[in-house]
């Protein structure tokens, strides 16, 4: 009663401690740090002496050195030229502050020996926010870049090299410009939506200004002790940077009611890249004084997703992901989820000892120790039934024999489970109060308990009909033995292999035949009748299955079950058929050597008919109906003698003839590919000019008549 009552008090006072609603899945591994590594340095080896200092490059070196073992850069001298080239030129005349910012992080990480002099760096620092501010068609993240540059040559170079309180309040007002009533930022004045992404840079970008303007320095005390007068350019920078920073909270909680398991920000290209852009600067933001709030949810919210997305696929990615994960780890709100994984998710229910424990492994999100813990089993039940609770009340102990403090255990067997999947309801605390890292309650981990199977009674015997089966005739064998001798059977008898096994049923059991000489296998499933399984081969049957093939095969049992501790692959006997006439296989066709040569052989042409006889079909086609047309005008009486030889009457009677034959080649176009609207609207503009010319030929022929008239009857 006493323990019972000790346990639960425990408990109340375990689930204050730990107010969070869960904890990460999974941890980033020495493993995935390694591929991580891999991959990386395979992308630097690719590069070739001529290729510009490009982001990916930047981003390569930048997430190498942040890795813990990493000791060597391939083509570091090639980069650090780039770098330092590219700083050279940019001293001059500022174009592009990302480039500066990437070069001067790679001069940086590899710690290259030739890079441009202090006072080089000094200058370059002093012009190069001004100069982006100066651009009106600056983006945003030019102005991070320009900001984390100057960064940069502060820490490397000149830490005197500052940004005037004047042009902090500029740049923090334009940064503020951006933002959008719900919270997110536009990319430039230009553009009309905002993304979580841009949040991010603003935050980190208006959390380095701080730093560079000394935004956070109280004014210098006078002689008399009183402060000095108030700036009040640095007072508006303050003001927007408050502004910008009321905003980060509300918009983190607005995306935390979307997924009960998840922060994720989406971003039609990148989820990945906006939410740790977002978490990374927000974190940023608040260590530089600003007052933002994030709950121990969220941090482990945020955590499961980038544990997730840890498997990334280019450098952006996986730098970001990095320092996603060390600003979880590590962040100015103290706050770091335990990560409880199971190094084995199955325990052998005859185990004993260390075998027979559950273990559980509480770190970092990197897999690294990160406080004595506290793990307290809620309950265990079949994951299939809830209701069904097998053991409750436990608290696991650390395993003694684990040096780095990170291993906790608890004996499921004691509730001796039978085989099957189960779910572990546990909660998980810091010892110490004062530790940077939260637990939580309610933590569900599956684990299967598995068994090894146990067959017995394995029984192989060949009868002339099944009703003289007879188990006292059968040949019976003990695993891992084999019948000795060869057992034959003829085409009209049956072979019948049964045997019994625990656990019952399996979700496979099988008998296989294979054939010693070819290998042709026959797989017979074994039917389950009563507690004991059985196949019935009736050999008068089986000679499709078997291909006709006579001779010595080894009988298999085959046994296997998710639940089974490993499957059974064992040769139990083996038996001589004899299936007849055995088929005449054909040699199989040989894959080696030269192939057959193949001949292309295009269609043969149709015949055609001679030259000749083409060109006198084509010439009475054409020429026949031309032919008739005079013939025709000939018999008809048609009079070409009134037909205007000069002037405009010529001009106006070929147009006309003209236009109809245009009308008439029309028509034909339209038969072969115009559509009518086409066709009417080629007609309508012809048509004027037909009635236009016919009009104008049509008139001098009048006036023509008319001369020929009045000259007839001068002459009269």
């Amino acid at each position: 009663m006493k323990t019972s009552f000790l346990l639960l008090a425990f408990f109340a006072l375990f689930a204050v401690s730990a107010l969070a609603l869960g904890t990460p899945s999974d941890f980033f591994s020495g493993a995935d740090e390694a591929a991580l590594r891999a991959r990386l340095t395979e992308q630097l080896e690719r590069r070739q002496s001529s290729d510009e200092l490009i982001e990916e490059d930047y981003y390569a070196v930048a997430t190498l050195a942040s890795l813990s073992k990493t000791t060597s850069f391939p083509n570091s001298a090639q980069l650090c030229g780039k770098a330092s080239t590219l700083l050279a030129s940019a001293s001059a005349k500022i174009v592009d502050a990302q480039a500066i910012h990437r070069a001067l992080g790679v001069i940086s990480a590899l710690k290259c020996e030739s890079q441009p002099s202090p006072a080089t760096l000094s200058s370059l620092g002093t012009k190069l926010v001004e100069s982006v501010l100066a651009n009106d068609q600056a983006q945003l993240a030019d102005l991070h870049a320009a900001l984390a540059a100057l960064q940069q040559i502060q820490k490397t170079a000149s830490p005197a090299v500052t940004v005037s309180s004047d042009v902090a309040s500029e740049v923090a007002e334009r940064i503020a410009d951006l933002m959008e009533p719900e919270g997110l930022f536009r990319a430039g004045s230009n553009d009309e939506e905002g993304t979580a992404g841009n949040a991010g840079l603003a935050y980190h970008a208006l959390a380095l200004l701080k730093r560079a303007a000394a935004l956070n320095v109280a004014p210098k005390k006078g002689a008399d002790g009183k402060s000095g007068p108030v700036d009040a350019s640095k007072q508006a920078a303050l003001k927007h940077i408050k502004t910008v920073a009321e905003s980060i909270s509300q918009l983190l909680a607005d995306v935390d009611e979307e997924d009960d398991n998840i922060i994720e920000f989406e971003d039609s290209q990148n989820p990945l890249r906006a939410t740790a852009l977002f978490w990374i600067g927000a974190e940023a933001l608040t260590r530089s004084g600003e007052s933002v709030t994030v709950t121990e949810s969220q941090v482990a919210k945020l955590a499961e997703f980038f544990l997730r997305h840890k498997r990334v696929s280019n450098a952006v990615d996986a730098y970001h992901l990095l320092r996603a994960l060390k600003t979880v780890a590590s962040n100015v709100w103290k706050k770091s989820p335990l990560v409880v994984t199971l190094p084995n998710s199955s325990v052998l229910a005859s185990s004993k000892g260390e075998d027979s424990l559950v273990k559980f492994r509480v770190t970092d999100v990197f897999g690294k120790f990160a406080s004595k813990a506290n793990v307290y089993i809620t309950k265990v039940y079949p994951t299939a039934n809830e209701k069904q609770v097998i053991l409750h009340n436990q608290q696991a102990t650390p395993v003694s024999t684990n040096a780095d403090e990170t291993l906790y255990s608890f004996n499921i067997l004691a509730a001796k489970p039978d085989q099957g999947l189960y779910s572990i309801d546990l909660s998980v605390a810091p010892e110490s109060k004062d530790a940077p890292v939260f637990g939580a309650v309610g933590v569900v981990r599956g684990v299967k308990v598995v068994v090894t199977a146990d067959l017995s009674d394995v029984a192989v015997q060949v009868v002339d009909a099944l009703e003289d089966e007879d188990l006292e005739q059968a040949y019976k064998v003990s695993y891992p033995e084999k019948v000795a001798e060869v057992i034959k059977a003829n085409p009209l008898q049956h072979v019948l292999v049964s045997f019994r096994g625990r656990p019952l049923p399996v979700q496979q059991a099988f008998v296989v035949f294979r054939h010693e000489e070819s290998g042709h296998e026959v797989i017979l499933p074994a039917q389950l009748t009563g507690n004991k399984y059985k196949v019935h081969l009736n050999l008068r049957e089986a000679g499709r299955a078997f291909q006709g093939r006579s001779g010595k095969y080894s009988v298999h049992l085959l046994v296997g079950d998710a639940f089974l501790h490993r499957p059974y692959f064992w040769p139990v006997a083996d038996v001589f058929l004899s299936l007849g006439k055995q088929r005449e296989e054909p040699a199989a066709p040989s894959t080696e050597g030269l192939r057959p040569e193949i001949h292309h052989q295009f269609r043969k042409p149709e015949k055609r008919p001679p030259p000749t006889v083409s060109m006198t079909f084509t010439a009475l086609v054409v020429g026949v109906p031309v032919l008739v047309l005079f013939v025709g005008l000939f018999l008809v009486g048609a009079n070409f003698s009134n037909f205007p030889l000069s002037g405009t009457g010529f001009l106006s009677a070929v147009g006309f003839l003209g236009c109809i034959s245009a009308v008439i080649g029309l028509y034909v176009l339209y038969w072969l590919q115009l559509t009518m609207v086409e066709t009417l609207v080629y007609l309508a503009g012809l048509g004027l000019v037909t009635i236009l010319v016919g009009w104008q030929a049509l008139r001098h022929r009048l006036y023509a008549r008319l001369a020929a008239s009045a000259k007839d009857t001068k002459r009269d």
